[in-house]
């Protein structure tokens, strides 16, 4: 999604602000995502940015989620379809990306499933796009998609007042920056995380970061749950 040298994403952002140039030298390796989650207990890195405690089971994870993404159901302003439970998806037909895992095991198990035929299913490659135009172009009544991403894109075009979200949260994926726990720094890495990510946030610089690709709401601090 990032690809200008002004805004290279959210995540890369705050990981700037907590290891600022001047003091550290970070490097990031950009990988297809199941290569990275297979690369990570390879001890080459030391951490992870992205992902949460089910999908790096042996990561050790900050205090709070570096970047919780809110999932809504995107459809056209004016449209009186809303959101409620399954219920409500029974007459109506939506996009989704084919093999994403949402944060809600209720949809997921419905997409799974798909009984009643109304689900178009896409590859993730230029998702949102193609989402869009079968949303603007009437063929179905919504698509499926996290919050950062969906308001990032609309920030670099004119779709922004013709597609709204439905007012609904369906869940959120909890992407964090975490920690591989063998390296020799890990436990001072993680420390060093939790105390700059507080004070950006306290600060205002975190608002500052998500505002500037296009996410205005108010920004909360959530946990991450204690590793089971």
């Amino acid at each position: 999604m990032c690809q200008s040298a002004t805004q290279k994403g959210i995540m890369i952002d705050i990981l700037d602000e907590i290891f600022p140039a001047t003091q550290y030298k970070v490097k990031v390796t950009f990988e297809p995502i199941m290569r990275a989650f297979q690369e990570i207990t390879s001890g080459k890195y030391d951490g992870f940015l992205g992902g949460n405690q089910i999908q790096l089971k042996e990561n050790i994870f900050p205090k709070f989620v570096t970047v919780p993404n809110p999932t809504y159901f995107y459809k056209l302003k004016g449209s009186k379809w809303n959101y409620k439970n399954l219920d409500s998806l029974r007459n109506e037909s939506f996009v989704v990306v084919r093999a994403f895992i949402y944060p809600n095991t209720e949809i997921n198990d419905y997409i799974k499933r798909n009984e009643f035929k109304n689900i178009q299913y896409i590859n993730n490659l230029e998702h949102l796009p193609r989402m869009i135009s079968l949303i603007k172009r009437k063929r179905y009544t919504s698509f499926l998609a996290g919050e950062i991403a969906t308001e990032y894109y609309f920030k670099k075009s004119v779709l922004k007042n013709n597609i709204i979200s439905d007012p609904k949260e369906i869940g959120i994926f909890n992407n964090s920056i975490s920690i591989y726990p063998s390296g020799k720094k890990s436990q001072v890495l993680l420390k060093h995380i939790d105390s700059e990510f507080l004070k950006i946030y306290k600060s205002g610089k975190l608002q500052e970061i998500y505002k500037s690709y296009g996410i205005t709401r108010k920004i909360k601090l959530i946990k991450n749950p204690p590793k089971s």
